[in-house]
């Protein structure tokens, strides 16, 4: 149990909805899911309703939702664009990010590479796109050395960021400070960026 330092203190969490499967209808191009995403739908409820509409089943909705969106990503896994960076990771044993170069080799001979040429761009985009959202909120917020400090970020699991707050107003501070962020990496920072290289746009939240 995870417990706040503060004596009327909580603690709050900051997660980005959906940030792989985001990221990967940004990169893919698929117009299913930039249009489900521009009109805030949630993809997985979608799928889940159309996969297990008409069964019996003793499946409680979360874990239909569950299964719904490893279809979702098995949809994209073989998308066009997705065989075609496959292809190419083959032909130059490589694939190299836009804007960090961040790279991987992939040397060939075993199934599960493929796996790892679809994921590396996926995982490797959403983590960047949260390390520059986590980056702008540290700069923001009130600094750790000053007197009575109010909010403290304490830890980074996936897609979450979690925060020691005070009372309700150090509360409402972050919250602010962390909308500032994601509107600042969306439209102006990196997630701008790859919006832009590969033409598409697809909403962060």
């Amino acid at each position: 149990c995870i417990c706040s330092r503060f004596p009327d203190g909580k603690i709050i969490s900051m997660d980005l909805s959906q940030v792989e499967l985001r990221v990967a209808g940004l990169l893919s191009g698929d117009e299913a899911f930039i249009n489900a995403y521009q009109h805030g739908e949630d993809l997985h409820a979608q799928r889940a309703h159309q996969v297990f509409e008409g069964h019996n089943s003793d499946m409680e909705w979360n874990d239909k939702r569950q299964a719904a969106k490893m279809v979702n990503f098995a949809d994209l896994f073989r998308s066009g664009a997705n065989n075609e960076l496959i292809s190419k990771a083959e032909q130059v044993g490589k694939i190299e990010l836009p804007f960090t170069g961040q790279s991987r080799y992939f040397l060939g001979g075993e199934k599960y590479e493929i796996n790892e040429i679809v994921n590396f761009p996926v995982q490797t985009s959403a983590s960047n796109t949260l390390i520059q959202i986590q980056t702008y909120i540290h700069k923001h917020m009130p600094s750790l050395n000053s007197p009575n400090t109010s909010i403290h970020m304490f830890l980074n699991i996936y897609d979450a960021i979690y925060f020691d707050v005070k009372n309700e107003i150090a509360e409402q501070e972050i919250r602010q400070i962390v909308t500032d962020a994601v509107n600042y990496v969306q439209n102006e920072g990196y997630w701008a960026m790859l919006s832009d290289y590969y033409g598409n746009e697809i909403p962060l939240e």
